[in-house]
């Protein structure tokens, strides 16, 4: 089980903390079931850039980017090396915290 901490890029919202997140699903998956907004316009098939993520904290938890994941970042305007696609973060067998920015949604992306 995991710990995922959700936080709004350049709000001072605060922060949504879910616990007992399971291995097997995306950390897209978990937002939406506990009602917190990530953009995913391609019903999270990895066709699209638009439920773009910040991992700042274990990134170890989840599973590595694939190729066709990596392709739809690398056209990102506001990309880093913390970007991921949130319907590819498939969470691990494991039991730790992870930290994910919401980005602010830039024009164009």
């Amino acid at each position: 089980m995991f710990t995922i901490r959700f936080f709004l890029e350049h709000r001072e919202s605060g922060e949504a903390v879910i616990r007992k997140a399971k291995a097997g699903q995306t950390v897209l998956e978990v937002a939406l079931n506990n009602k917190i907004d990530i953009n995913h316009d391609c019903g999270g098939i990895c066709s699209c850039s638009t439920c773009h993520i910040y991992v700042t904290k274990g990134n170890h938890h989840i599973e590595g980017k694939s190729r066709k994941e990596q392709h739809y970042i690398e056209r990102l305007k506001n990309k880093n090396e913390n970007s991921r696609l949130s319907c590819q973060c498939l969470l691990r067998e494991d039991i730790g915290e992870i930290e994910v920015v919401i980005p602010v949604k830039v024009p164009g992306n």
